[in-house]
């Protein structure tokens, strides 16, 4: 799992699916003590440099003392800084193929919509 497979790497997504496996692991008593270094790893696969710095730093700590942070502030922290970037309009991520391929799609069945809408039959 990395950020950068979300589309338009979007953190809230991200941590909202990391939140849900963190509580289906607490739940179950089967949340690893070092996940914090495991969420760290996930948030800094991520094109965007000034949000994975944060990130770099917590790995250190967390793998010095697995109980500087847990999941929740862990998560928390990622969501106030995506917010403070796209807030400060710096949230420019490099677009995957993934995304480009999607979008791409989206556009094509837009338009075959439109001309369904109109009445037009499309062109092989």
């Amino acid at each position: 799992m990395k950020l950068s497979s979300f589309p338009g790497e979007n953190v809230k997504l991200c941590a909202s699916n990391i939140d849900d496996k963190c509580h289906h692991l607490e739940a179950g008593y089967k949340l690893p003590e070092d996940v914090g270094v495991t969420i760290c790893d996930i948030l800094r696969k991520c094109s965007v440099e000034e949000f994975c710095i944060p990130f770099i730093n917590k790995h250190s700590e967390l793998d010095l003392n697995p109980q500087v942070m847990t999941c929740t502030e862990l998560i928390y922290l990622a969501n106030s800084k995506y917010q403070s970037l796209v807030d400060a309009h710096l949230w420019v991520h490099q677009p995957s193929n993934e995304d480009l391929i999607s979008a791409g799609l989206v556009a094509k069945v837009d338009a075959l919509s439109l001309l369904t809408n109109v009445g037009l039959k499309p062109k092989k």
